[in-house]
């Protein structure tokens, strides 16, 4: 799937971020911290469909994210549904130093990843290819853009990059947070990440319609049909997991803890439930199908449960 439940910043966020975030003098009074960046993400990506680096921020300078680019047609022996390099990474920024009244200046001081870049596996017919991270690479300082910062005083490098929240016109003055790799000419925006799951719930939506009208008009084979319904599975526990990361990032232990408790509760009736539904087909070709339909429906009610927590 070369369209990433993850995926990038479109031209639809931009817009929210226009209409959430306005170029108040406000910003420029207050002074930056780390914890100004609560509930936002950043992503630095090559465009709709193609590779991204996304990473969030905590309080104390920390930060944890992923790099993803898909590459179906690089296939060969052993991995033939294609290439996918990535990387997991976590690390930590030096406390931001003020340098204008829209501009601080940090350090990286140290990143490490969960899989060593340059090594290789094949996981389920897909070669994945761990690398560092596109956009923290060899950095002098990291920058850090407040909203409010005129547009007109941003490096070109970063407007480059930072193209989707500033393509209209009449955008005068940087409408969400920004980071830069001064070195490198690297270039993050920042986005609600509430507002990018509520995002991805919608295209998983249409997405799902599409596996629908496959498996209900579509000439295939039951084999074929079982993928499908197993797709339509994954696509929404991708994201469920997601939220799932964000939350345990975010919310208070106390809370955390009763969340879990409950979440354990729903996968055991989840598989329950999955396994009742199929259980007339149970030794047929079409369990599998019927099985992976049912926990995608779940799944898909339970991810509008969990989004509700994300701020």
């Amino acid at each position: 799937m070369k369209k990433s439940v993850l995926r990038m910043l479109t031209a639809a966020a931009a817009a929210a971020a226009l209409t959430i975030l306005s170029a108040s003098a406000a910003f420029a009074a207050q002074n930056f911290s780390y914890a100004d960046l609560k509930g936002l993400e950043f992503s630095f990506s090559s465009g709709v469909g193609a590779w991204e680096t996304m990473l969030g921020i905590m309080p104390d300078g920390t930060f944890s994210g992923t790099f993803h680019d898909a590459d179906l047609g690089d296939n060969g022996v052993g991995y033939p549904d294609g290439t996918i390099h990535s990387s997991t990474f976590t690390g930590k920024f030096s406390a931001p130093v003020k340098v204008d009244d829209y501009t601080y200046a940090a350090k990286l001081e140290s990143i490490s990843y969960m899989k060593t870049p340059g090594t290789q596996e094949i996981i389920d017919g897909v070669l994945y290819d761990y690398t560092g991270v596109y956009g923290l690479e060899n950095p002098d300082r990291i920058l850090f853009y407040l909203p409010g910062k005129p547009v007109s005083s941003l490096p070109e490098g970063y407007r480059s990059w930072a193209e989707p929240v500033l393509s209209s016109g009449s955008v005068m003055v940087l409408p969400c947070y920004g980071l830069y790799n001064e070195a490198q000419q690297e270039g993050f925006t920042s986005y609600s990440i509430s507002a990018h799951m509520k995002e991805d719930l919608v295209w998983l939506e249409d997405y799902s319609a599409t596996i629908d009208y496959q498996l209900q008009n579509a000439d295939l084979s039951q084999t074929e049909l079982n993928e499908l319904a197993e797709q339509k599975y994954k696509v929404w526990d991708n994201v469920l997991n997601y939220m799932w990361t964000y939350l345990k990032l975010t919310l208070p232990a106390d809370q955390m803890a009763a969340l879990t408790r409950d979440e354990v509760a729903w996968i055991n009736s989840k598989e329950a439930q999955a396994a009742a539904a199929a259980a007339g087909f149970q030794g047929g070709s079409m369990y599998p199908m019927v099985y992976y339909l049912q926990a995608a429906e779940l799944t898909r009610q339970r991810a509008y449960v969990l989004v509700n927590y994300v701020k």
